[in-house]
């Protein structure tokens, strides 16, 4: 054991090595207030009680029986090939291997990455920030609290309470998270964290949380398909297996391009593909501008999509075909899609799309509305559907260029029209059937059209 120098100043010792690794043999009667700060290769060989502060920055190794009651920060590389008993506080900040036994009866927060290889028992706090690399049996009889990320290949036993803060996900997914009988807690610790638990859909398995104790849903619940997997119809998932449950999560963020439903189950949490929706459509738009009308649609996945039918209406249940937009077939991307209507009327404009695959089916998309009326040209049209066939109109602004009013059919057939000077206008309709009309009011600015009913 070569040292370059051994220095003791005010109750801290530096060790520091030139060639070889340090092998500290400690007696079982060290206590006090020192400060032990390794700056290279610690070996604990024999058993130790480290009651002051320890800190390790490149590798420390307890082969023997170490207990730790003070604080103890690993800013390198600790690895445990014997016997390690936490009664203080373990602050692990890099790597932490534990390859025979651990016993965390005190607070253990891992900001790095903890790898467990062989048992480990907490009966403390054990504080996840990093990332948690489980590969035996972990036994948590108290409290495993997970801010960053759960790997896990071995078992979680003790009976204890798993909160999770942040995101639980499978990292080797799709596998299975078993948590034996701890309880699962998704819990809102920060008014803007959002606790999620992201499942991962693969080609011949899935992501499976199992426990035989208590789930506490909140949060967001995200499923991704993985491994290029296409659900067929009908086809059920369990994401999750419990002894008991409550609450729901708050947001489910499902996989686009199919009708999904998520069950609540008394034991366990299911999703099943119900059908196959061709065209998942995100948006669907419509902004009046001095041209006409733009509509904007996304779609986030399509399958056999042949093509888009614009439909217009002016009553929002009599629709017409405006135009025809290509589709792109099968796709899992995002595509945008654009119309302009340059004949759209000065009213209330509805429309549709009617979205066509290549076998001829087709479905409807949502209804929207764009109005085109000027609120600068004010009017007032009387009862509509009108009363005893007479039409009243009232204008709020003088006249003095002239109104031409025009009546037409559905169609757009001209039945009338006729230039007025006044505010107030009262037009005979005995004439004409019963039927929805047209309005057609001309100011010499602008064009606006009101849909009238006869009854």
């Amino acid at each position: 054991m070569l040292f370059n120098y051994t220095l003791l100043i005010e109750e801290t010792i530096f060790y520091k090595y030139i060639n070889d690794a340090m092998k500290i043999n400690l007696p079982k009667f060290l206590y006090g207030s020192m400060k032990l700060i390794c700056f290279t290769v610690c070996l604990f060989f024999n058993s130790i009680i480290l009651t002051a502060q320890q800190e390790c920055n490149l590798y420390c190794t307890c082969n023997g029986n170490c207990t730790i009651s003070g604080t103890y920060n690993n800013n390198a590389t600790f690895v445990n090939q014997g016997i390690l008993e936490i009664r203080g506080v373990f602050n692990n900040y890099d790597y932490f291997e534990n390859t025979n036994n651990l016993n965390n009866r005190g607070s253990f927060q891992n900001d790095g990455l903890f790898d467990n290889n062989n048992y480990s028992l907490n009966i403390g706090t054990f504080n996840n920030l990093g990332t948690f690399n489980n590969s035996d049996i972990f036994e948590n009889t108290t409290i495993f609290v997970n801010h960053g990320i759960i790997e896990n290949t071995g078992s979680f036993t003790g009976g204890g309470s798993i909160y999770n803060y942040r995101t639980l996900s499978i990292s080797n997914s799709p596998d299975t998270l078993d948590l034996g009988d701890n309880a699962l807690v998704f819990y809102m610790n920060e008014p803007e964290v959002i606790p999620k638990y992201i499942s991962k859909i693969g080609s011949s398995i899935n992501d499976l949380i199992s426990t035989s104790g208590s789930v506490t849903f909140l949060g967001e619940l995200e499923v991704l398909l993985n491994d290029g997997k296409i659900p067929s119809e009908g086809e059920e998932f369990t994401i999750m297996t419990y002894g008991s449950r409550s609450g729901t999560f708050d947001t489910v963020i499902l996989p686009s391009g199919y009708n999904w439903s998520l069950d609540y189950g008394e034991t366990e949490l299911t999703l099943t593909m119900n059908s196959l929706v061709p065209v998942d459509l995100l948006l669907f738009s419509g902004d009046s501008k001095i041209n006409g009308v733009q509509l904007n649609w996304i779609s986030s996945s399509e399958i056999n999509n042949d093509y888009f039918e614009v439909e217009r209406s002016v009553d929002g249940v009599n629709f017409e075909t405006i135009g025809k937009v290509d589709g792109n077939g099968s796709s899992s991307m995002e595509h945008s899609y654009s119309f302009t209507d340059r004949s759209s009327l000065m009213v209330s404009n509805y429309y549709r799309l009617r979205q066509v695959d290549y076998d001829g089916s087709f479905s409807y998309s949502k209804i929207i509305s764009v109005d085109r009326r000027n609120t600068d040209f004010a009017y007032q049209i009387g009862s509509n559907p009108i009363h005893n066939d007479v039409l009243d109109i009232k204008f709020f602004e003088r006249n003095d260029d002239g109104i031409i009013l025009s009546l037409s059919d559905i169609n757009g057939r001209i039945l009338f029209s006729k230039s007025i000077h006044n505010k107030v206008e009262n037009i005979q309709l005995d004439n004409y059937d019963c039927g929805i009309y047209l309005l057609i009011i001309n100011n010499k600015r602008r064009r606006y059209v009101e849909r009238i009913v006869i009854p």
